[in-house]
């Protein structure tokens, strides 16, 4: 038997002959130690009282804004795109910025540069969907019926042009607008492009909006894929819902669907633009038109969802009273 590391009492004195003299006191009449309960453990997930919708723009919530940009320059869509466009396609420019660059070199030949005056007349020209602007109410009010008071918020993020979106009538409605944007000189004409929201970066936004980080600065959001705890996010994944019309949406519908959310596409001349190029981790929940009417099949979808998230919120509500 070892000697060393034992805890004597005096039901153990007596098997130990070989000491020569009595056990000391201590170990005689020592006390067990009191255990102190295991530290309060969160059983149930954290509760987030918030939901995040995100929004394409063009033909999403209204007609395609490059279309009215090409139109206030006084150009002809099929001529921009034969003359301009379809040149830097054959030479494998990135879709982004070629647009931008056609937008560019077009109005410059044609005597109409793409500056600040001409966004800001194209958006005003803009036609939004119909009852756009009052949608977002209505789905808080949905929401509210089910969790009262929880946060429903609302962002664009769109390949599009901020510098357009921003002076349409959809800034006063939506809590935020990401996309692209243009560098101007001192006239306020276009000289470049200044950022470039690219097709499969739009999941790496959505990824920034859930997790809380900036979009600001160059190159941002960077490392989008840092682990943030569950607790510590701006809203989790399964508690957003993305919605928009053709192929730039595809990596947003997989990241929300893939992580518990949901995407709703916007069905157009009775199916969705891109249904060739989808796979299935990129499947939406719902297919539905691009009308925002009350009533209407899309309200009716955004509603269920935003009442399906609500309905788990309220659920993780009453856990946490009774961890309380």
């Amino acid at each position: 038997m070892q000697k060393s590391g034992l805890a004597l009492t005096k039901g153990h004195a007596a098997q130990l002959p070989h000491l020569s003299h009595p056990a000391p006191a201590l170990f005689l009449h020592a006390k067990p130690q009191m255990q102190k309960d295991p530290p309060t453990m969160q059983v149930t997930r954290p509760l987030h009282d918030r939901i995040a919708l995100a929004f394409d723009f063009d033909e999403t919530l209204g007609e395609s804004s490059i279309g009215v940009l090409v139109r206030v320059m006084g150009l002809d869509m099929e001529e921009w795109q034969e003359e301009f466009r379809a040149p830097l396609d054959d030479a494998t420019w990135d879709s982004i910025n070629a647009r931008a660059y056609a937008l560019i070199t077009a109005g410059r030949a044609r005597g109409r540069p793409l500056s600040r005056d001409v966004l800001r007349e194209a958006a005003e020209e803009m036609k939004l969907y119909d009852e756009v602007c009052e949608m977002p109410e209505r789905i808080r009010e949905a929401a509210h019926a089910v969790a009262p008071g929880v946060n429903v918020d609302f962002t664009v993020i769109s390949c599009g042009y901020v510098d357009l979106i921003e002076h349409s009538k959809i800034r006063s409605c939506f809590d935020r607008i990401w996309g692209s944007s243009l560098h101007f000189d001192e006239k306020g004409d276009a000289v470049f492009i200044k950022r470039a929201l690219t097709h499969p970066e739009k999941a790496r936004y959505m990824e920034a909006l859930s997790k809380g980080f900036s979009i600001l600065g160059a190159n941002a959001p960077e490392s989008t894929t840092k682990a943030v705890a569950d607790e510590d996010k701006a809203v989790p994944p399964n508690q957003m819902i993305f919605v928009g019309d053709g192929a730039s949406d595809l990596e947003a519908f997989q990241y929300v669907e893939a992580n518990g959310g949901i995407a709703i596409a916007v069905r157009q001349n009775g199916g969705f633009a891109a249904a060739e190029k989808m796979h299935g981790r990129q499947r939406p929940t719902n297919l539905a038109p691009a009308s925002y009417a009350e009533g209407g099949e899309m309200m009716q979808s955004l509603t269920y969802a935003v009442q399906s998230i609500a309905s788990r919120i309220a659920l993780s509500r009453l856990g946490q009273k009774g961890q309380g």
